[in-house]
Formats: C-alpha cells, sequence, structure tokens
C-alpha cells in the first residue's frame, strides 16, 4: 500500500459542554497541495478525522466499526478492526528486526464521550485532561492556537476553526475551506448506562 497522499490538519477541543474536530480541505504529497473536500467521517455516534493516507479514511468509511467510541474498550476494537483491514489492504504485519511496524494512520476520535486518537503505531490516547489535540503536517502550529484557546477559554467551534486557519495560514501544506463537527458531551454516568 503506497501513502500518495496526506491530510494536512485536523484539530480537536474540548469546551465545558461539547466535544469539537476540525479539518481542512487540502491533501497534499512533497510540495503539491490539492483540495478533498471534507476529511471528516461521520459515523452514528462519533466523527473522525484521519492525518494519514486518504486511502486510510476510504477503508474506514467502507468498513463496519463500533457504534459508540465511549472508553479504551471501544477504541481498542475499533483499532483491531483498523489494523486487520490495513494488512489486508497491504500494510505490513511485521516490522523488520527491531523496528516498528508504521501504518499511514494518523486519527482523533470525538465523540460525546470525549477526544481520541491512534497514532501510526496503534497506540491509543484518551485526552481526558489535555482537552485538545492536533495531527497533521499543520500539528505544531494548531497545538499552540488550541492551547491558546484552552487558556483563554475560547467555545469549541471557535477554537478547532482557528487553530485550522493558523495552520493554513502558516504551513504550506494546509489550506482550502474548514469542516467542523461538535458532540454535545454526555457525563460519565451516560456513558456507564450505555455500555
Amino acid at each position: 500500500m503506497e501513502n500518495v497522499d496526506k491530510v494536512t490538519i485536523i484539530a480537536a477541543y474540548s469546551d465545558r459542554t461539547s466535544n469539537w474536530i476540525a479539518t481542512d480541505s487540502a491533501g497534499s504529497y512533497l510540495t503539491t497541495t490539492w483540495d478533498l473536500g471534507t476529511k471528516l467521517i461521520h459515523k452514528e455516534n462519533y466523527t473522525l478525522g484521519n492525518a494519514g493516507s486518504y486511502r486510510t479514511g476510504d477503508l474506514i468509511e467502507e468498513y463496519e466499526f463500533p457504534d459508540e467510541i465511549r472508553g479504551i474498550d471501544d477504541l481498542r476494537e475499533f483499532r483491531d478492526i483498523l489494523r486487520e483491514i490495513m494488512i489486508e489492504d497491504g500494510a505490513p504485519m511485521n516490522a523488520e528486526s527491531s523496528e516498528t511496524v508504521f501504518h499511514a494512520v494518523d486519527i482523533i476520535i470525538v465523540s460525546p464521550y470525549g477526544i481520541f486518537t491512534i497514532d501510526e503505531d496503534y497506540q491509543l490516547h484518551i485526552m481526558n485532561n489535555l482537552e485538545y489535540y492536533a495531527c497533521g503536517s499543520g500539528m505544531d502550529i494548531a497545538l499552540g492556537s488550541l492551547l491558546t484557546s484552552k487558556l483563554c477559554s475560547a467555545e469549541g467551534e471557535k477554537a478547532v476553526t482557528m487553530a485550522c486557519e493558523a495552520a493554513i495560514l502558516h504551513c504550506t501544506t494546509c489550506g482550502g475551506e474548514i469542516f467542523t463537527k461538535g458532540w454535545e458531551k454526555k457525563s460519565l454516568e451516560e456513558r456507564n448506562k450505555s455500555s
């Protein structure tokens, strides 16, 4: 499986009442950038963005995944399905000697229950304490913008939009239209009831 294109900025942010995700519409390969439209993938009870290969996003749209992402168990199930699909699609199963297997996966998932990430080596993260995250080539710029938003107690949609705008202004591979999606937060009690 070849990585011929990359998604360029995904930003996520949690405010008092909701969890938000945003992306630009640019895709890039080396020094070439083009408009891909929205790169957010909407499932029934969560939205995700992938800053790895656009092919990974296509695979995620084609296959069945958990209906909800409430916590680590759902995230593990999502990861295991994704890894299997990536290997079936041609990604390496094992690494050479002491290396780590990396796939074109750099995912942020936003649901009513929080912000979750899956890295290219399939490590899982629940962003309970940080409350914001970004990935893609504009990540560093977006993280700075998200930190500023958090320090100023900015509302979610404004925070993720400003993070994408900052990445577009300062990263040559980011660009185009900005797409956002928010989820009203659910409490820990609500999370446990739906388990």
